[in-house]
């Protein structure tokens, strides 16, 4: 009487070996070339050095009004909360 183990495994150790045998008779074929459906993969290979520094110019640019804007809203606040301005809506608004 055979094992519960081995009447398990063999059927799997027959599979693998047709396997192995269907694979080595058969020759493989190069893979077609598939086309990228990701555009920033298909773009990452080509970028010259000058779009780079147009990049690295623009996002300065960027960083550069968006501390500017961040600075100036800082300081509206706090003149308004010298004036005392925004405790005065609040009193109105809660009247």
């Amino acid at each position: 009487m055979a094992t519960k183990a081995s009447t398990i495994s063999a059927p799997v150790e027959a599979l693998s070996r047709e396997r192995k045998i269907a694979t080595s008779r058969t020759p493989v074929a190069p893979a077609a070339p598939e086309s990228e459906s990701r555009l920033w993969k298909l773009t990452s290979d080509v970028v010259s050095v000058q779009h780079r520094w147009i990049e690295h110019l623009s996002f300065l640019l960027f960083a550069v009004v968006a501390a500017v804007a961040t600075i100036s809203c800082f300081v509206q606040l706090l003149r308004l909360l010298n004036d005392d301005s925004i405790t005065h809506v609040a009193k109105i608004l809660l009247r």
